[in-house]
């Protein structure tokens, strides 16, 4: 266990980056960072590029929330919860 938990560390620390954002260093990979960022020019164009993919999942998620089919499936399961509360009280 102690030869595992060493080994672990130091797989730790060597994948560890250190920084000290004063400096003007990416936090990821200690490259010079963008002005008043704290990436460098690939890292924040990978942010931004996720960024963007989630607000665009984001968009199709909110038309599809509104879909015709979602709300007759709230009035048919609607009904039939009702049903089953007025069988459980008789």
């Amino acid at each position: 266990m102690i030869k595992t938990r060493r080994r672990n560390k130091k797989q730790y620390d060597a994948k560890r980056v250190k920084t000290i954002f004063a400096d003007g260093l990416c936090c990821r990979c200690n490259e010079p960072a963008l002005p008043d960022k704290m990436l460098c020019a690939k890292h924040y164009d990978i942010a931004r590029r996720s960024i963007e993919k989630v607000n665009r999942l984001n968009q199709e998620r909110e038309t599809t929330a509104n879909h015709v089919w979602r709300g007759d499936n709230r009035v048919v399961f609607q009904k039939k919860k009702k049903r089953s509360e007025q069988q459980q009280l008789h």
